[in-house]
C-alpha cells in the first residue's frame, strides 16, 4: 500500500511503529482492516479490501469521520484489550454491511486500533451484487451522457473504457460491421498484450448469439475462445451489439489474469441490450436529422419558389384560418404574414362580392373553383381588380385546407388601357398624316389664287392687307401641317453619319441675318474635333433651328446674347463619352408656372405659335437616343441636347460607302 505524504508526516504519527510497516501488514489480512485514531475521530489508513469493500480510496477514508463510516462503533472503546462486536459499515454510496468487528490496540501506540471487519455472507453477496450494479448503471448514466453529444465513435469508445475498468480486463476490442464488407473491422481498442487481429471474419460474429463468458476451466467452443486460450488469455468476455438477425458489432474483453468480478451473465444481457439500443437510437437519430434537413432544405426551396412567384398565395386549414402567406399576397394586400397568420381569411381578404360561400364550397368538395374580375381592397383602403383561384388541398384523400391564387390585374389593366391609348393614337396619327397631306392641295391652291388676285389689284387697292393677312395664315398652315408630318414620321427617320459642328454651324449661318435684325449678337464655341454622330439630318436641323428660334424669341424686345457651345461630356461612369450642344440666351427666363408644361403638347407663349414645337424636339432627340433638359433662372435659360457619338464600327463603314 502507497502512503500518502501527508500521512507519512503526520506529527502523531512519527515515533514509535512505522505506519509503512503496518500498511503492508494491513493489505496480507484477507479481511477488510482499518486502522484507527478514536480519539482524532479519524481512519488512518485502509488496506485493498476495505477499499474495494467500501468504495473508499484512501484520501476519502482519511477525509471522512470515523463514526460516518463505522455506524455502530461503541462509545467507549477499551484500549488496552481485544475487542469484538456487532457492526455497521457504511459505504461511500450509502449502503449499509452487516458483519463483525474486531478492536486490537496496536503495540506502543495504544491510541490507535486496528479494525478488522468480517462481513456477513449475505451482506458480502449483496455488497457485491450492488457494487457490480453501481459499476454498470455508472457506465450507462455515461453512455447516456455521451449519446447527448450524438457521437457514435465516443459514446463505444467510452462504453469499451468502463467495461474494461469494472471487468478488470487487460484487453479491450470493439468491432464494427460494415455494409459493404464481409468482414468485421475493429475500430477501437485498448491492449496490454496483442491479442485479437485488426479483422474478423463474419462467422465470429455468427457464432455469438448472446453475451458470452469463457475462462480457462471450460473448453473453448468459439473461434474467440480458441484465439484466446492460444494467446495465453484466462477468461473471455463477447458481448454482440444490435438485435439477433442484425448485428451492427462486438465487444470482446480479455485478460491473462482470473475474473475478478464476476458479474452475472444476464447482468451483461441487459448491459448490451441497453448498449445496442443506443447504437440504434443513434443510427435513427442520424437519419432523422438528415431526413430533417432534407425535409428543410425542400421546404427552404419551396418557399422562395413561392415567394418568387408574381401571384399572392394564402394557403388556409379547414377553419379558415391562415396558415401561410407568400411575399407577392403581402404586397398585394399589405398586410404582413405575422399579422396574419392563424387570422380568419375573411380579415384580409375583402372584396365587395361575398366570398364565403366559394370558399366554403372549396373546402367541402373536391374541385377548384375561379372568381374572375373581384374587386378587393387593400390595407390602404384602395381597390383594385383581381382574379382568384381556389385549390383545394387533400392529404389522404380528404380536403385538409386550400390555397388561394391572387392575380392582381392592376398593371394588366394599366398596361390594356396603354396600348388603346397607343392604339388610338396610331389611328389618329394616320388620321392626321393623311388630313395634312390632303389639306396641303388646297391650300396651296388658295395660295395660288391670292398670289393671281394680288396681282391683278391695284398696289394701293385696299383688298391687298386683307391678301398678305390671308397668304400669312396659309403659310402658317402650311408650317403646322409640314410639322404633323414630321411628328409622324420620326420613328422612320433614316439615320446617317454626320459631323454634329458642321450641322449646327450651319443652321446658325442661316439663322445669322435674323440675328442681326432682333439686334442678338452670337457667341458660337466649337470644341475641338469632335467624333461623329449617328443621326438624321433633317430632323436634327429642324431641333436646333426651333431652340434658336425660341432663344430669338425670348430676347425680342431687348435683344441680347446668342451662346452656343459643343463639347464631349461623359453623363455617367462606365458609359462612352456623348456631345452635349447648349443653346442659351440673355432673356428673361421660363417662368415657374410654365416649367412643368415644357415638352408637352398645346403649350406655347407666341401668339402666333403651335404649341407642338418642343414636343417635336423632344420626340426627335429620343429617337435618336439622346436627351434633352434645360436650366433657366431669371435673366437666361440654356437648353442641353445630348446625342451618343457613332461607334467606331459605324464610322468606318460609312468612310468605305
Amino acid at each position: 500500500m502507497k502512503i500518502p505524504p501527508q500521512v507519512r508526516i503526520f506529527p502523531t504519527l512519527t515515533g514509535g511503529i512505522d505506519l509503512a510497516d503496518v500498511a503492508l501488514v494491513l493489505d496480507q489480512l484477507p479481511q477488510p482492516s482499518l486502522l484507527l485514531n478514536p480519539a482524532a475521530d479519524q481512519i488512518l489508513i485502509a488496506n485493498a479490501k476495505a477499499c474495494e469493500l467500501f468504495q473508499f480510496t484512501i484520501p476519502q477514508f482519511q477525509q471522512s469521520s470515523l463514526r460516518s463510516i463505522v455506524g455502530s462503533l461503541p462509545s467507549s472503546v477499551i484500549l488496552s484489550e481485544p475487542q469484538t462486536f456487532s457492526c455497521e459499515m457504511i459505504t461511500a454510496t450509502g449502503a449499509i454491511i452487516q458483519g463483525t468487528a474486531r478492536l486490537q490496540p496496536l503495540p506502543k501506540r495504544s491510541h490507535w486500533l486496528l479494525l478488522v471487519f468480517t462481513p456477513s455472507e449475505p451482506s458480502l453477496s449483496l455488497a457485491k451484487s450492488i457494487n457490480n450494479s453501481e459499476k454498470i448503471w455508472r457506465a450507462l448514466d455515461w453512455a447516456h451522457f455521451l449519446l447527448a453529444d450524438y457521437s457514435l465513435t465516443n459514446l463505444l469508445s467510452q462504453s469499451l473504457d468502463d467495461l474494461m475498468k469494472f471487468s478488470s480486463c487487460e484487453n479491450g476490442y470493439l468491432y464494427t460491421a460494415l455494409s459493404n464488407q464481409t468482414f468485421l473491422q475493429c475500430t477501437n481498442y485498448k491492449e496490454s498484450t496483442g491479442v485479437f487481429p485488426q479483422q474478423l471474419s463474419v462467422k465470429a460474429l455468427a457464432e455469438i448469439s448472446a453475451p458470452t463468458i469463457w475462462t480457462e476451466k471450460q473448453p473453448p467452443k468459439t473461434q474467440l475462445a480458441k484465439l484466446a486460450q492460444e494467446c495465453g488469455q484466462r477468461f473471455l468476455l463477447a458481448l454482440p451489439l444490435g438485435e439477433t438477425n442484425a448485428r451492427v458489432g462486438l465487444i470482446i474483453l480479455s485478460s491473462s489474469q482470473e475474473l475478478s468480478c464476476p458479474i452475472p451473465i444476464e447482468e451483461w444481457a441487459v448491459l448490451t441490450q441497453y448498449l445496442s439500443n443506443l447504437v440504434q437510437l443513434f443510427y435513427q437519430t442520424r437519419n432523422l436529422e438528415k431526413e430533417h434537413s432534407i425535409l428543410s432544405r425542400e421546404n427552404s426551396i419551396h418557399r422562395r419558389l413561392l415567394n418568387s412567384i408574381q401571384e399572392g398565395i394564402i394557403l388556409i386549414n379547414q377553419e379558415q384560418r391562415i396558415l401561410y402567406m407568400n411575399s407577392s399576397a403581402e404586397t398585394i394586400l399589405g398586410y404582413t404574414s405575422v399579422e396574419a397568420i392563424n387570422q380568419t381569411v375573411q380579415t384580409f381578404l375583402i372584396s365587395k362580392k361575398d366570398l364565403s360561400a366559394v370558399i366554403h364550397n372549396t373546402l367541402q368538395g373536391a374541385y377548384a373553383n375561379q372568381v374572375r374580375s373581384v374587386h378587393l381592397y387593400r390595407r390602404s383602403g384602395q381597390s383594385f381588380l383581381a382574379d382568384l383561384q381556389l385549390i383545394p388541398l387533400r392529404i389522404d384523400q380528404k380536403v385538409n385546407g386550400m390555397a388561394i391564387l391572387i392575380q392582381d390585374r392592376t398593371e394588366q389593366e394599366a398596361l390594356l388601357k396603354q396600348s388603346m391609348r397607343m392604339e388610338q393614337r396610331a389611328v389618329l396619327g394616320e388620321f392626321t398624316t393623311l388630313f395634312a397631306h390632303e389639306a396641303r392641295n388646297p391650300i396651296n391652291n388658295i395660295t395660288a389664287n391670292l398670289q393671281w388676285m394680288a396681282m391683278n389689284l391695284p398696289v394701293d387697292d385696299p383688298n391687298q392687307a386683307i391678301i398678305q393677312r390671308i397668304q400669312q395664315n396659309c403659310e402658317r398652315l402650311n408650317d403646322l401641317m409640314d410639322t404633323i408630318l414630321t411628328y409622324n414620321r420620326i420613328s422612320e427617320i433614316e439615320m446617317e453619319i454626320i459631323d454634329i459642328q458642321a450641322l449646327v454651324k450651319k443652321v446658325l449661318d442661316r439663322q445669322s441675318m435674323h440675328l442681326q435684325q432682333a439686334n442678338i449678337h452670337l457667341n458660337y464655341e466649337p470644341g475641338a474635333k469632335l467624333p461623329p454622330i449617328r443621326g438624321n439630318r433633317r430632323a436634327l436641323e429642324r431641333v436646333f433651328a426651333n431652340l434658336i428660334d425660341n432663344a430669338v424669341h425670348s430676347m425680342r424686345e431687348n435683344g441680347g446674347n446668342l451662346t452656343t457651345k459643343i463639347q464631349l461630356v461623359s453623363p455617367k461612369e462606365g458609359k462612352e463619352d456623348w456631345v452635349e450642344i447648349s443653346i442659351a440666351d440673355s432673356g428673361p427666363g421660363i417662368a415657374e408656372e410654365y416649367r412643368d408644361k415644357l415638352f408637352k403638347k398645346s403649350f406655347t407663349t407666341k401668339s402666333n405659335g403651335s404649341g407642338i414645337g418642343l414636343m417635336i424636339c423632344h420626340k426627335i432627340v429620343q429617337a435618336h437616343k439622346g436627351v434633352i433638359d434645360y436650366q433657366s433662372i431669371p435673366g437666361g435659360t440654356v437648353f442641353i441636347v445630348r446625342l451618343p457619338l457613332a461607334s467606331s464600327e459605324e464610322s468606318i463603314q460609312d468612310s468605305q460607302e
